[in-house]
């Protein structure tokens, strides 16, 4: 029986299709809500012939929707520094989102706000996450602002563009519809193991897969990321040390060899580290005892032993 990690490895190596099928689902809701919005637009339009005082009312909806646009547009314009054409183009482009996900521009501006905060410049890339984040948070449990700096957050801390958001969302989707966890349980988790996991090369879709699995098994997002980020650096430590009783013991459960390990290690932590779980696996299928095994690499602590023998 493969290990949870293992079978978490499916689909997640950034196969946007379902995701965007799930979009096109929403773009087709959003262009049904527009259309009814456009006929009670006309009859109402009709309605208020001659009648003055509603129709003074409605001008005044009107007016205080546009006033709240300006002031989003204007939020927006100081964490990004748009201005000019490159402004116009982004009103533009917040009102054709609008059109297409059925969400208010000023939910939209909210969104495009609190990426600037993060860091995020330029119109395309603003444009392109917030849309990403928008459909992100109608197709799932996650709230769009929320979402938006999490998800900058650990495209930051993986180093990867922000142009690779959709990638993101989609291991995301993918890992919510295919386990026992929702999607914004996965993203906590994946803040917390990406903080935790900083200073190794791994990337945002596997940050998802280790996410996913200790969501599904009920493991807390503090929790879990603590417990990866100590396992990472215990196989760092004895990967360096390239000697010695622990060293060896990881050559054999991971099945590498040992003049391979620090190469591996440095190109594919996360690959090791699954590798090692799975070694975990076969020693409890062997009637060994895993808690002694993880403290020969020097992982002691309840969190530990509550986490990756659940993971095995």
């Amino acid at each position: 029986m493969a290990s949870k990690i293992e079978q978490l490895k499916v689909g997640i190596g950034g196969d946007i299709s379902d995701f965007n099928r799930e979009l096109q689902k929403l773009e087709r809701s959003a262009k049904g809500f527009g259309t009814t919005i456009g006929k009670g637009g006309r009859v109402g339009a009709t309605a208020l012939t001659g009648l003055g005082v509603a129709a003074a009312g409605f001008a005044a909806v009107a007016v205080d929707a546009f006033s709240d646009f300006e002031e989003g547009i204007v939020s927006v314009q100081k964490t990004t520094d748009l201005s000019g054409e490159e402004l116009e183009r982004f009103k533009e482009d917040i009102m054709g989102l609008s059109e297409t996900i059925p969400l208010a521009t000023t939910e939209l501006l909210q969104i495009a706000g609190a990426a600037g905060q993060l860091g995020i410049k330029g119109r395309s890339d603003l444009i392109k996450f917030t849309e990403v984040i928008a459909k992100l948070g109608k197709t799932t449990d996650i709230e769009g602002e929320a979402a938006a700096k999490s998800l900058a957050r650990i495209l930051n801390i993986t180093g990867e563009s922000i142009g690779s958001v959709d990638k993101l969302a989609a291991a995301i989707v993918d890992v919510g519809n295919n386990f026992a966890t929702s999607e914004s349980e996965i993203v906590s988790s994946a803040s917390e193991i990406a903080k935790a996991t900083s200073n190794f090369n791994i990337s945002s879709d596997q940050i998802v897969g280790l996410a996913g699995a200790m969501t599904s098994l009920g493991i807390q997002a503090e929790s879990g990321g603590t417990v990866i980020g100590k396992s990472f650096r215990a196989l760092d430590a004895t990967i360096r040390q390239g000697i010695g009783p622990a060293f060896v013991e990881l050559s054999r459960l991971t099945g590498i060899a040992q003049d391979d390990l620090k190469n591996v290690f440095g190109d594919d932590p996360s690959r090791v580290f699954q590798l090692f779980v799975e070694g975990l696996q076969d020693v409890a299928k062997g009637g060994g005892d895993v808690a002694a095994k993880l403290q020969e690499f020097g992982l002691t602590g309840e969190r530990v032993f509550k986490v990756l023998p659940t993971l095995a």
